[in-house]
């Protein structure tokens, strides 16, 4: 949400609609903020970041193992 908490109206009506139940195995956020990696509970969440920052950095998510390894596209030399 683009505004400060203290702007952002709350409808408890409807805040139901932001819980994650049950927790699935992984979250992707794909913003433009850091690339992380988190887990918690069980869930992964991670942000692999812009793809078009120039570095080609990317998130690769293995299933049978439940991890995210950091991967990039080498440069041509």
């Amino acid at each position: 949400m683009p505004l400060p908490v203290t702007l952002s109206p709350v409808y408890w009506a409807h805040e139901t609609a932001l819980r994650l139940y049950p927790l699935p195995d992984l979250i992707v956020m794909a913003d433009s903020f850091q690339p992380y990696t988190a887990k918690n509970t069980g869930c992964i969440v991670t942000n692999p970041s812009s793809f078009s920052n120039g570095n080609y950095a990317f998130k690769v998510y293995i299933p049978s193992s439940r991890e995210v390894e950091d991967s990039q596209i080498p440069e041509e030399t």
